[in-house]
């Protein structure tokens, strides 16, 4: 079952001090004792981090799975250099930006989800546990944007061409730099999509 978070921001003092308790430094240190590790929380993951490539206005969920949370809170940060943006602190989202979502599946995922990426999405997020020291779970965000390529009969690139009334046209459309093959290709003339089987040739 998931359960859809609703985005709040409030712009007052007592962001300043979440944000003050919310944006550390996760650190190996000062490990738990052996009591102390036996109800820890930790990841699912074997890996400190995960890599996701997504193409370029699509929407993508960062898993986060959290085992024995008890108390403690989960939240989500993007990491830019020395700097630390809070996008969510437990069941809210913290950011204007309406693309955040939380959302949260049963048993343990808490998942955040960003709709129509862009390039400027791209890089490290983390899923941070207010554990003492905190633990983080990072993910790498890469953005891919599709290349196309437009080619003749002969296989070379085109970009204005001119034919005679009566001749045959050919044209072939190589993509490249997809997360995922695509099974439907579009071909449109102008505001025009073109049929797939037609009596003058059609797109195969």
């Amino acid at each position: 079952m998931y359960y859809v978070l609703e985005a709040t921001f409030e712009n007052d003092g007592n962001l300043e001090a979440l944000l003050n308790h919310v944006l550390w430094e996760p650190t190996t240190s000062n490990s738990p004792t052996t009591e102390e590790d036996k109800v820890a929380p930790y990841f699912d993951e074997t890996s400190s981090h995960n890599n996701v490539t997504v193409q370029i206005g699509a929407n993508v969920d960062l898993h986060c799975k959290v085992n024995r949370l008890n108390d403690k809170t989960v939240s989500w940060v993007r990491r830019a250099g020395d700097k630390m943006q809070l996008l969510s602190f437990g069941h809210h989202v913290y950011s204007t930006d309406q693309r955040y979502e939380l959302l949260f599946k049963d048993p343990n995922d808490w998942q955040l989800r960003i709709s129509y990426l862009n390039e400027r999405d791209g890089g490290h997020y983390e899923c941070q546990v207010s554990t003492h020291p905190p633990i983080a779970f990072t993910v790498y965000l890469a953005i891919i944007v599709p290349q196309l390529e437009i080619t003749d009969e002969r296989g070379v690139q085109v970009k204005d061409k001119f034919y005679y009334v009566g001749s045959t046209i050919e044209l072939k459309c190589y993509i490249t730099k997809v997360p995922q093959p695509s099974q439907f290709i579009v071909w449109r003339h102008e505001t025009t999509s073109l049929n797939y089987d037609t009596s003058r040739g059609g797109i195969r």
